[in-house]
């Protein structure tokens, strides 16, 4: 699956201005998440795994870059943490943990901002950023994250 960078861009603008840039986003991240499940084996189910963390990471930052220009809602938003959300269990059990903890906490960060420190998507968020730390060796820090 591979979208050409001005395809997208013109998808994404489009999306934008006739004021749908949210639900494109989430309805794409949820269509994504249904291609491959995490516990997908062998190295063809790690490569779509990959790929699909690349394109949910794509999506993540749309979603992250226009958030505070109030054109997601907080239930778009929520939607769209909760299918990329699956990308960092994902990176911890294939030991890209650098990746995991990095995504992990920028995850968090935004839900907490946008969602609150008690929306579902902010725990599960928070809980799959510890698991990367503590599978990182980084226990301090694991054990230091919390509302």
């Amino acid at each position: 699956m591979f979208v050409h960078p001005l395809v997208a861009r013109t998808a994404l603008e489009h999306a934008r201005t006739a004021g749908t840039l949210g639900s494109t986003l989430s309805d794409t991240a949820a269509a994504l998440t249904l291609e491959l499940s995490p516990d997908d084996q062998g190295e063809d189910g790690r490569a779509r795994a990959d790929e699909l963390v690349a394109h949910l990471l794509a999506i993540w930052n749309h979603v992250r870059d226009h958030a505070g220009a109030d054109l997601l809602t907080c239930e778009q938003i929520a939607r769209c943490a909760e299918r990329v959300s699956w990308a960092v269990p994902h990176l911890t059990a294939t030991a890209d943990l650098a990746r995991a903890t990095e995504l992990g906490a920028a995850l968090l960060t935004h839900c907490q901002d946008r969602l609150g420190a008690h929306h579902p998507c902010t725990l599960t968020a928070r809980h799959h950023l510890a698991h990367a730390c503590q599978s990182a060796g980084r226990l301090t820090e694991a054990a230091g994250i919390r509302p």
